[in-house]
């Protein structure tokens, strides 16, 4: 069956590189379009929907224009397949199973909108944010109000990092985006999680960052964005987050 989740994992990544080359369009009106060559718009084969078979197939290339399908779509297709893999080895209750991957869909797809156009679109995270809050009774059980508390503490605490930034480093050091996708990862790791998040957020950002800088794949002056942080704090929460409180924050 793990096998299986992670074939259904694969599709949704082949949904995800769509939402994420349509989404940061700033059009009003957004259709849901058939995989498309983005450089000539003709539409691809249905071989050619998911990346991962197109490269199996020998099929990558554009049969209009020549120019193959990026890499990037193969990579998001694997990735979220193992993560799906991974959640289904982590998660017994089925309904906590859907959610668990819903909330990771959309921080991939995030991830990857952030990483490319330095944006994270509010049709995503809203409905990402309202879908999360009506569902924390079932995510969260009768604690399911520590949802609401969580994501009132990731608002407030990227909103400050906001106003702060801006007045020391100066604007675009962090956006509202951030804002928000902090409070979406409240929502679904709520109170103490999100203390949580936000540790391994920091950390992760510092450490991936060093890491850039000691290898000059980025400078002093480059930005990077931040969103990508965010989200691998909120799902190394979403998954280990109690035996990380128990271990490092209790003594446990």
């Amino acid at each position: 069956m793990i096998v299986l989740y992670a074939l259904i994992g694969l599709v949704v990544g082949g949904v995800i590189n769509l939402l994420a080359d349509v989404l940061p369009s700033r059009t009003k009106k957004i259709t849901m379009p058939r995989a498309a060559c983005p450089a000539c718009g003709q539409p691809r084969s249905v071989i050619q929907s998911l990346a991962v078979v197109a490269y199996l197939t020998r099929q990558r290339a554009c049969p209009s224009c020549g120019r193959p399908i990026a890499i990037r779509n193969v990579v998001v297709e694997l990735g979220t397949a193992a993560l799906f893999a991974l959640l289904y080895s982590t998660y017994i209750d089925l309904a906590k199973l859907v959610l668990a991957s819903f909330f990771t869909a959309v921080l991939v797809l995030v991830t990857i909108t952030d990483l490319e156009h330095r944006l994270i679109p509010n049709r995503a995270i809203f409905p990402a944010m309202i879908v999360a809050a009506l569902v924390s009774p079932l995510w969260f059980g009768p604690g399911w109000y520590l949802a609401l508390v969580g994501g009132a503490i990731g608002y407030g605490f990227f909103w400050l990092a906001v106003q702060i930034g801006d007045r020391v480093i100066g604007r675009g050091a962090m956006g509202l985006g951030d804002v928000k996708l902090a409070a979406f990862v409240g929502l679904i790791t709520g109170f103490p999680g999100i203390v949580t998040a936000l540790v391994l957020t920091i950390i992760a950002g510092g450490v991936i960052s060093f890491v850039l800088l000691l290898t000059r794949i980025v400078n002093l002056r480059s930005g990077i964005p931040y969103g990508p942080f965010i989200c691998v704090g909120g799902f190394l929460t979403m998954l280990y987050g109690q035996q990380i409180m128990a271990r490092f924050f209790w003594g446990a």
